[in-house]
């Protein structure tokens, strides 16, 4: 079995295997939650299968996914230029789909979904109107709001609302409608009944197509900045974007107890790499880096490596006890009313990946890891974390894991890191979870 872990409009990766037997729909529910629970470790979204025999694609849950249907044609085109007919689960015509290549590894791919039949209706909740986009493999409400940061309870509250419980997806679409430049944005949440998955998407198809349906826009924005195109027209809806191939890269995870480890040195050469790129562009010395990072996580916390096959340090993940943490960080997080006070506090202190391990789930492994960790000591305890306002690299991997964001941001303009380290991020947003003893959520 091949597997492929393939991103659309710069996010949204779906992992794929080829099988070369069609799956019952049991089947299909048993090896979909374990490929699923297999891409999340590759920080993908969804997963599906590709049977190359019959030219099909069938989700893992069933449902229908207009970015899926796209990466597939790359597959059906063996990777190279041209046109493929397939069909995909969740719709019931033919999809048409073109591969344009545009660099190594990465494609332009368009998809036509010829007389897509879609419901549109209005329903009243809150101070925004809800507009439900039927397209038969998933419904999508699209409303025109900032996405909440309870926006996992919100969504479960819609759905149930809705009487939309027993459909096979269903997503709510968050957007923000630029009059003056006509840009539509979109922040798309996406829950998968048979698979039981609910995740924060970085880009979606359909997420797309029921935003250009509800608001007559072509081109919608992804949380990750990158464009999909919807055509909508009387044969049908065309999809396109850009589409890149990821590999699949083998890490391993060990926590590091040694001061004198011999991966000391690549720690404090990637810290200073990653945190010295956007969004912070911080500068440290070795010095620094060993004696405010190294040592102290070492000591009395906790620090994981990520490791790659030829034994570098490619990803680093750090926690403290909230006692050992920076002292503005303490402060800040002892004001906030809304947090338990009676459970032993972990600082989330550092994240980091390499560029090119980026989007492969090391992110996510690194904070499972600790956190199965900090469980094993501590039983129940409070994870909180702190991350740039804006152009967070992180951010995204804790809300995917269910943490919620705190009201406010914090301004460290004051601080040593902008002061010493010239940090180009003020202001820091901070979130955080409950775990039980197990590592699940209370």
């Amino acid at each position: 079995m091949e597997r492929y872990v393939i991103s659309a409009a710069g996010g949204n990766r779906t992992a794929i295997a080829s099988l070369e037997t069609t799956l019952t729909p049991e089947e299909r529910a048993r090896f979909g939650k374990k490929l699923m629970k297999s891409a999340e470790k590759l920080n993908a979204e969804q997963a599906g299968f590709w049977l190359p025999g019959s030219s099909h694609l069938e989700m893992a849950g069933g449902e229908f996914c207009g970015n899926a249907s796209r990466a597939v044609a790359l597959l059906a085109t063996n990777f190279q230029p041209g046109e493929a007919q397939l069909s995909v689960s969740g719709f019931d015509g033919e999809v048409s789909a073109k591969v344009d290549q545009l660099a190594e590894r990465k494609y332009y791919v368009s998809a036509d979904f010829p007389d897509m039949k879609y419901k549109i209706s209005e329903e009243s909740w809150g101070e925004a109107p809800a507009k439900i986009v039927d397209l038969g493999g998933i419904v999508q409400i699209v409303i025109e709001a900032d996405l909440p940061k309870d926006y996992e309870a919100i969504q479960r509250e819609l759905i149930k609302k809705f009487g939309l419980e027993e459909r096979a997806a269903v997503g709510v679409v968050w957007y923000q409608n630029d009059q003056e430049t006509g840009v539509v944005k979109i922040d798309p949440v996406v829950w998968v009944k048979e698979i039981e998955t609910f995740f924060y998407e970085t880009s979606c198809g359909s997420g797309s197509i029921a935003a250009a349906l509800a608001t007559g826009t072509r081109n919608i924005t992804q949380p990750t900045g990158q464009n999909i195109d919807v055509k909508v027209s009387n044969t049908g809806i065309t999809l396109a974007s850009e589409i890149e191939i990821e590999d699949i890269k083998s890490v391993d995870y060990q926590m590091i107890t040694d001061e004198n480890s011999a991966w000391r040195d690549d720690f404090v050469k990637n810290y200073k790499m990653i945190f010295g790129g956007p969004p912070y562009f911080e500068t440290y010395t070795d010095e620094e880096v060993i004696n405010e990072v190294w040592l102290p996580s070492i000591r009395s916390g906790i620090l994981y490596a990520a490791v790659n096959e030829q034994g570098y340090l490619v990803g680093f993940g750090c926690a403290l006890l909230l006692n050992a943490a920076p002292k503005d960080v303490q402060a800040y997080v002892e004001q906030q009313e809304e947090l338990p006070t009676d459970l032993p506090t972990w600082y989330f202190s550092e994240l980091g990946t390499l560029e090119e391990y980026r989007g492969l789930g090391v992110g996510t492994e690194l904070v499972q890891a600790r956190i199965k960790a900090i469980s094993e000591r501590e039983g129940d305890f409070l994870g909180i974390m702190r991350t740039a306002a804006t152009g967070s690299n992180s951010i995204g991997i804790y809300r995917k894991l269910g943490w919620k964001e705190l009201s406010g941001t914090q301004d460290v303009s004051e601080t040593s890191q902008v002061l010493d380290n010239r940090s180009a991020s003020e202001q820091r947003v901070y979130l955080y979870k409950v775990f039980e003893g197990g590592g699940d959520e209370r």
